[in-house]
């Protein structure tokens, strides 16, 4: 949204109060818009195209490709990812890679033995979708972090992985600022839209400065994806500060 017209007191208090632009911030100016940020530096999409497991995951993962990766298959994998009711990085990171969109061979080894790797296959269709659902989980905790700076550096590390994972990150806060924007309008000044985003603006300042862009980027494309589909209604002055220096 280009210009909100008859704003009221409130709606320009909301501005003035906006934080003082910090971490190597400007407008947005009307550029194309990617579909993810570069701002990680990744080759041909990120991941490695390698992950590390322990010899449990391992043994599924082997019993999975030996049946071809049915649903049978699919649904072992889950259930050992999920024993501990815990997805940790190295799962993470194993889910990530095998929904990566693109066909490649993935090479899996265990950390008791990483010179025999498994080549495994990306997924698709309801594969992905249901690996997608079980990496959606510790992102969801992230977004809803009680520490939000603890919150936030999780999100970013998870975003740098590939262009998937970065693309994941920024559905869900689309989906966290929705919530928000739905309980703001001019009478409360967009509060809670706005004090959202600053609290995520300044868990972002909390982090390495080489890391800056890359979450401001995130908050920006993620409040700039729910303008578009809220039919361009969200006045432009409440996230376009946080875009970053191109």
């Amino acid at each position: 949204m280009a210009m909100a017209r008859g704003w009221g007191a409130a709606a320009l208090a909301a501005l003035a109060a906006l934080p003082v632009l910090a971490q190597g911030g400007g407008a947005y100016r009307g550029r194309a818009f990617p579909t993810v940020s570069r701002l990680a530096k990744r080759t041909d999409g990120g991941g490695d195209g390698r992950a590390t497991v322990d010899a449990s995951l391992m043994a599924v993962l082997r019993d999975a490709h030996a049946k071809g990766f049915g649903n049978a298959a699919i649904a072992g994998i889950i259930e050992a990812i999920d024993r501990d009711g815990v997805v940790d990085p190295a799962e993470f990171d194993l889910l990530d890679e095998l929904c990566m969109q693109k066909p490649r061979s993935i090479a899996v080894v265990s950390k008791e033995d990483p010179n025999t790797p498994l080549l495994l296959p990306t997924v698709f269709g309801d594969s992905a979708r249901r690996f997608e659902a079980v990496l959606d989980r510790p992102v969801k905790g992230w977004i809803d972090a009680k520490v939000p700076e603890e919150g936030w550096a999780k999100l970013l590390g998870a975003a740098e992985y590939s262009d998937t994972s970065e693309l994941r990150v920024r559905a869900h806060l689309t989906e966290a600022l929705r919530a928000a924007w739905a309980k703001s309008d001019v009478s409360n000044a967009y509060k809670v839209f706005s004090d959202l985003l600053t609290v995520w603006f300044k868990a972002n300042g909390t982090l390495p400065e080489p890391k800056h862009p890359l979450g401001r980027w995130l908050l920006f494309a993620a409040a700039k994806d729910l303008d578009g589909q809220s039919g361009d209604k969200i006045p432009d002055f409440l996230y376009t500060w946080i875009r970053p220096m191109p």
